[in-house]
């Protein structure tokens, strides 16, 4: 990140909708608390959570990539995008293998690295048949709610007490 990109920029939160993001939204943060000396702070949609009791365990879970979750999303932002003919229950083998494997998952601390097809041979890990346009609008009101906290967090923020 170049100082003259990021002149008087003193904090900045840069948002993921993507979890393959993850691993370069710590990257280019640091980059941007090293080089520009800002609060740059990262985050993603997902890491407000849910409405309690809206989803169940296993999607809570496993739920990642065109589930529940985000067809239920996708159903309250843009229905004209959805067909819920196809929409299915696709099992993750991650979901499966929890009985043999007490570390290694696909997302955590002990994170393999995959592709979508690697989880379930469609692409799509997570029970899309389930999935509403209500649960999609209280999930994104959810995470919008979180994410106004971050940002009044963010800007009561002292960076003396920050950074370096």
């Amino acid at each position: 990140a170049s100082t003259k990109v990021v002149a008087g920029i003193r904090k900045l939160v840069v948002v993921n909708s993507h979890g393959g993001n993850e691993e370069i939204m710590g990257i280019i943060t640091r980059e941007l608390r090293v080089r520009a000396k800002m609060l740059a702070v990262k985050t993603s949609w997902q890491r407000f959570g849910r409405p309690a009791g809206m989803y169940t365990d296993l999607e809570d879970r496993h739920g990642i990539h065109g589930g529940d979750v985000e067809t239920s999303l996708m159903l309250h932002f843009r229905p004209d995008l959805v067909d819920m003919a196809k929409a299915d229950n696709f099992v993750s083998k991650v979901a499966r293998a929890e009985k043999e494997f007490s570390l290694v998952r696909q997302t955590g601390t002990h994170a393999f690295a995959w592709i979508a097809s690697d989880l379930n041979p469609n692409g799509v890990v997570g029970n899309a048949s389930i999935a509403t346009a209500e649960k999609g609008r209280l999930t994104a009101e959810h995470q919008a709610d979180g994410f106004i906290g971050l940002l009044r967090d963010v800007r009561k923020a002292k960076l003396a007490d920050w950074l370096t």
